[in-house]
Parts: structure tokens; sequence; C-alpha cells
């Protein structure tokens, strides 16, 4: 049979094989870049007639699309690399550090060759599902990593893949949000100062005027670690008692704080500003712009040395659990509330743009439980000694 006059440029063409017709085509490819690649296709058909196998040339053409109708075959790695690049810088310091481990030590290596765009239904298949994130999940707990770990490799998948279903549209849902995680479990149960603790540990640094400055400025503000790191003596208005966060420290970067909601005035009470006056006239650095707690060239300190040099040692001696940063901030969170600060200023002071946010860092206190049962037996016993008196009731 006599090969077929070759049809025009872009439409494919007809070819008579021995066994009978085949079509032959270039199929459009749309790369992530936004440049078009064609790909050589190519289908037997058999001894049916020309009519016939002209349709099916044409059905095939329509499946292909142009290159404007067409989605791109985009791998994870590439997104990945995409995303590292235009979203990333976009976040904090902070957050871009481990992000960026995130990817590159751990998703890339396990979803890298794994699609989350596809132009084609057949190459639809190999698209990133549900299943293949769940199969993560538990090799990532079987690993084993920390349940924590393994909630924010989550929730650093979950971002990046939320970008692919924007950029590329072919996954019509986002993968992540389908998996069961591990439930999370705290190492050690979170706890508080309470009133009698935070004072003992105060008066065991009554020498160490830095320290005790530190220490009582992280409990009664309740501010994060890297706020405490980048507080200025200039940030502090003793005028208008008030702690100024404007700065963060985080991993030898000084930024703005976490949040919007971050940069903020926190009330200082006259101990405190007592304690900084006292450090202040002793400290080797008292510049307006100089760090209040801060080494003595003038960096940010590390925050583990406040915590190993003094206040674990106190801990010690005194025989009650060492406490971190977060128990200062716990503490605060947790008397503000006893004492009957209303929640939202409680999460103004400590830079929480939802009010509900502060509620986690409330703990029960046995010291002011008991003094509550106290307040509530006494009220009692009075409405029952005026019940007494006045309706004359009998024990």
């Amino acid at each position: 049979m006599a090969r077929k006059k070759k049809r025009q440029y872009g439409s494919g063409e007809i070819v008579a094989k021995a066994t009978g017709l085949a079509i032959r085509w270039r199929e459009p490819i749309l790369m992530a870049d936004g440049t078009v690649k064609y790909r050589r296709r190519f289908e037997m058909l058999g001894p049916i007639p020309q009519k016939q196998a002209a349709r099916r040339l044409a059905e095939k053409l329509v499946e292909c699309g142009s290159p404007q109708q067409q989605k791109p075959n985009v791998t994870f790695r590439d997104h990945a690399t995409r995303w590292l690049r235009d979203i990333l810088p976009a976040y904090k310091f902070s957050v871009r550090n481990n992000y960026r481990m995130t990817i590159q030590k751990h998703l890339i290596p396990r979803f890298g060759n794994t699609l989350v765009s596809a132009g084609t239904p057949e190459v639809a298949r190999h698209l990133i599902n549900v299943p293949m994130v769940q199969s993560f999940i538990t090799d990532a707990r079987e690993h084993p990593y920390a349940p924590h770990t393994i909630h924010f490799f989550h929730e650093v998948l979950r971002v990046v893949l939320k970008s692919a279903i924007q950029w590329y549209r072919s996954l019509e849902s986002n993968p992540a949000e389908g998996v069961v995680l591990p439930k999370l479990v705290n190492k050690r149960k979170p706890w508080a100062l309470s009133p009698l603790q935070g004072g003992q540990l105060l008066a065991k640094l009554k020498d160490k005027p830095r320290a005790r400055a530190a220490v009582w400025l992280l409990i009664v503000t309740g501010i994060r670690r890297g706020e405490y790191l980048a507080v200025r003596w200039k940030n502090i208005d003793e005028q208008d008692a008030v702690l100024k966060i404007t700065e963060a420290f985080y991993r030898g970067h000084l930024d703005t704080p976490k949040t919007e909601a971050s940069l903020r005035e926190v009330a200082l009470d006259s101990t405190a500003l007592r304690l900084l006056r006292e450090w202040k006239a002793i400290s080797p650095r008292k510049a307006p712009d100089d760090l209040v707690f801060g080494t003595r060239s003038g960096q940010p300190d590390r925050p583990e040395n406040l915590l190993y040099r003094h206040v674990f040692p106190a801990c010690d001696a005194l025989k009650i659990p060492r406490a971190t940063f977060l128990t200062f901030r716990r503490t605060f969170s947790t008397l503000s509330h006893y004492n009957g600060t209303p929640a939202k200023d409680i999460a103004e002071s400590m830079g929480h743009a939802e009010v509900d946010t502060q509620f986690i860092y409330i703990q029960t206190v046995g010291e002011v439980k008991r003094a509550s049962a106290e307040k509530i037996g006494k009220q009692l016993a009075t409405i029952g000694h005026f019940s007494d008196e006045k309706v004359g009731y009998v024990n």
C-alpha cells in the first residue's frame, strides 16, 4: 500500500503500514517556564478505512489542544525550587531558615520526581496524592521523628502544595489536607511558676543584678525570648512605665518581631524599672542603642547563657523544675489570668493577634487554686453565718 501524502504542518499525518493504517502527530507540551516543547506521538490503527483514521487523528489533535490550553508538566522538585525563589523570601528569617531546610532535606528527596501538574490525562495519574503524603507521614513516624516535627513537615508541605494548586490548577485539592497525623504529645508537661516559686527564684538571684532584672522582666511582661534579647535601653520608657517591643533576635539576625501584633508596648511595674536602673548603673554598655542584655562587645547574647549560668542553678538549689523562657511566658499568662486581667489585654501584652491564643499558655497552679478554694470557703461561711442569724437556719 502506498504511503499517503503528508498532511498540513501541525495537523498530523496518516501513514500506511504493512498491517494497516497508523497516525502520528506532534503533541505540544507547555513547560513550567512557559515555553512549548513538542513530543512525537504515534498510534497504530490497523486495517481501517481512511476516513475513520482521519477522524481518529482529529480526535487526538483535539485532545492535545493548543499550547494556551495546555497545563504544564511540573515536578515537585521544579515547583519547590520556584517556591523557594519566589515565595520564601517574603517570610521572616526565622521561618525561612526552617522551611528551606525542611524542603531541601526532607520534601524534595521524597517527592522530587512526583508531578504537581500534568498536561495530559495519561500523565495525570502520576500527580501527587493523599496516599503518597500519608506514606511520607508514616515513614517519618517510624523513623522516628517527634510528633511536633512531623506536624511541621506536614505544614511546610501543605503550604508549598497550596501554591501548586494556585499556579498550575492540575490538583483539585491539597493532598496534604487529607492525611492522618500523629497525636501531639508533650515530652514534658507544660507548667508555670507559682507566685511562691517565682519569688524564691528571684530571691536566689538577688546578688546577680543582670540576671535578676532579666528574669523579673520576662515574668512581668511575658515577652518572647527573641524579643528579650533585642531590648535596647531606648525601648524602656520610664516616664510612661512601658517597654516598646520593636525588634526580635533569631540565630544571628535582628529583625522585626514575629507578627504585626508583636509590635507593641508592654506595661512595666515599679520594681522592674528599679531593677533595670540598678543593672544599667553597672552595665558596661548603656547608650540608648545598646542592647540591655547584650554581650560586652554589644552583640545579642546567647539565650542559653541566662538559663545555664543563672536560672537552672537557682532552680536546682530550690529543688523546683528548671524554668525556661516558655515557663516565664506561661507564668505571665497564668498569673495575669488569675489576677483578673482581661483576656484581650493579656493577648496584647504577649503579642498575640488572636485573643484565644494566650489561653494555650495558661496553666493550673496549686498555690493559686488553694487560695481560690479558701476564698470560696470564706464566702460560703459568711453567707451561712448571715443566714443563720437572719433566717434562723438550724445546723
